[in-house]
């Protein structure tokens, strides 16, 4: 699969996410970052795993009174 495409649904609620592919001791991985300065690293971006992963993080991190 390689890696993720964001839509507009990651574009809401005062929020927007983008997501960086570094490298790191040789590998890449994603770092998932919010406007409002969030960051997390996907696991598993390189496959179907990666999209549920985004998805619930997305859900997490924009649930009402939830700034994490």
């Amino acid at each position: 699969m390689g890696r993720i495409v964001l839509t507009g649904l990651t574009k809401t609620k005062g929020h927007e996410f983008k997501l960086n592919y570094l490298e790191e001791s040789g590998k890449e991985i994603c770092i998932c970052a919010c406007k409002c300065g969030f960051e997390t690293r996907l696991i598993y971006f390189q496959n179907y795993g990666g999209i549920k992963e985004l998805e619930r993080v997305w859900k997490s991190h924009t649930e009402k009174g939830v700034n994490k």
